[in-house]
């Protein structure tokens, strides 16, 4: 990051930094289904979804992290309508999913993630310069869908039959020839060429978690997506409280925390790390513990929907350069 006049910013370089993860996932793939007999294999299955380490790096820290900015009288009033009609409506709702159907409702989650993640991750190629047209609309859907579709099918395979898990095959791979098709002409009218990386790195993306689901490597593919969704989710929310606070304190939290550049970049995620170690301890069934990160996940959909918009005041703080 660097400061003009003392707003920090978020460089386009960093960003793209991230999608070096692909590779070395691809690369740990490659290696174990050529050299080592798959016997990594078990490790990287469904299963490793729901360990401790997973959850507290990889789903509540983001989580929390998305809350800490809230403890503002000012975005307290101005999302007073969302944060006491739309995020209660939205809870209970799926909560009367859950009592309903407890599977329908995780292919709901799942579903709603990968829209969370894909919209996200096109959302911020406009940042990048890459021109809001139809085609950026037909390559954001056609990965939202693409998604979607693959990792439901995937990590709830009983969820479906044979004859709806093959049309849904079908369908996976149409939308996501429409999201490599889409996505090729965005990048050919796309004058940046950190968009067109981007772009680029995106597809590549989704191919790679695509590829090592199809083998197996259920975790594998999650994190290679994850890993870059958080990891960028974290530049955000950090900037954001770093300039937010910078002249003056307006968060509760760092009323008694020195407001130094480095305190907030070590508080935030420590302060999200820590929430998710409380929550993960204090309940020990799985199912019920799976069932308040989906909640609490919900609730974090709901407020990043809202907070990024443009001319919403969490963007004001927030610049890629």
């Amino acid at each position: 990051m660097h400061t003009e006049k003392s707003f920090y910013s978020i460089p386009r370089s960093w960003i793209l930094g991230l999608f070096a993860v692909v590779p070395l996932v691809l690369l740990v793939w490659f290696w174990d289904i050529t050299f080592n007999d798959c016997g990594l294999l078990p490790y990287f299955g469904l299963a490793s979804l729901f360990l401790p380490f997973y959850l507290l790096i990889f789903e509540m820290p983001h989580i929390f992290a998305s809350f800490v900015g809230f403890f503002d009288k000012e975005y307290a009033t101005h999302y007073r309508t969302h944060l006491m009609v739309g995020i209660p409506l939205l809870l209970v709702g799926f909560y009367l999913l859950l009592q309903f159907d407890y599977m329908t409702a995780v292919a709901v989650y799942l579903a709603a993630t990968m829209y969370h993640v894909m919209r996200q991750q096109t959302g911020i190629a406009l940042m990048f310069d890459v021109p809001k047209n139809k085609w950026h609309e037909r390559w954001a859907w056609s990965l939202v869908c693409s998604t979607a579709a693959m990792y439901v099918v995937i990590i709830l395979p009983s969820f479906f039959g044979n004859v709806q898990a093959s049309y849904l095959s079908a369908f996976i791979l149409a939308t996501l020839a429409i999201a490599l098709v889409s996505g090729g002409v965005l990048a050919y009218t796309t004058h940046s060429r950190k968009g067109v990386a981007y772009i680029a790195l995106t597809l590549l993306m989704v191919i790679t978690s695509y590829t090592v689901l199809w083998f197996g490597y259920i975790f594998l593919a999650v994190f290679v997506a994850r890993f870059i969704h958080d990891v960028t989710a974290f530049l955000f929310y950090i900037t954001h409280e770093m300039n937010r606070n910078n002249d003056q304190v307006k968060n509760m939290l760092y009323t008694f925390i020195p407001l130094l550049p480095l305190s907030l970049i070590v508080i935030v995620p420590l302060i999200a790390i820590f929430s998710g170690v409380l929550l993960r301890e204090s309940i020990t069934s799985p199912e019920l513990v799976f069932t308040f990160i989906m909640l609490f996940a919900f609730t974090h959909y709901y407020l990043e929907s809202i907070m990024w918009k443009c001319n919403s005041p969490h963007r004001k703080y927030v610049k890629v350069v």
